[in-house]
């Protein structure tokens, strides 16, 4: 059933009960006016009443988002420089998100391309003076001289 379908049925459907609402309201002793006007009254809002039916049929949401799509094509062709400089910042934005992706997985996600990558260590020393991580030479050479705790590899 086309959607133009629909929407004729659920008028005549509205126009039918709103008659049959009228017509008992003149059996009651109303006026016509009155009757119409007091069946409008209990009805309540045609067009909340035509929304809510329309949610029910179902494809509510994608007739919703073809109308945005359109929408959004047309004010988008309207004005043509807008429309550049968002598709440029888009396409710089999800450039930059995968090169960022790109270089923290394989540096921080990645495991290392070592054997037994989780037995690496790291050992420094720290100077306070200039706040930061530091091995002397000399201290190197005496350390990997004096080492027995770790085992060497080639």
């Amino acid at each position: 059933m086309t959607r133009r379908r629909r929407e004729e049925e659920l008028d005549r459907d509205i126009r039918e009960h709103l008659e049959m609402e009228v017509r008992d309201n003149i059996e009651r002793g109303m006026s016509p006016e009155a009757a119409q006007s007091a069946a409008l009254r209990k009805f309540g809002n045609i067009a909340r009443i035509k929304e809510e039916t329309r949610a029910v049929w179902g494809w509510t949401r994608v007739q919703q988002a073809a109308q945005d799509l359109r929408y959004a094509i047309r004010a988008l062709t309207k004005n043509p420089g807008f429309a550049a400089v968002a598709a440029i910042t888009l396409a710089l934005g999800i450039g930059m998100n995968a090169a960022v992706f790109g270089v923290v997985n394989s540096v921080l996600l990645k495991p290392l391309p070592y054997p037994d990558a989780n037995r690496l260590v790291w050992i420094t020393d720290y100077n306070p003076r200039f706040k930061m991580e530091v091995v002397a030479g000399p201290d190197f050479l005496d350390w990997k001289q004096q080492a027995q705790s770790f085992e060497k590899r080639d």
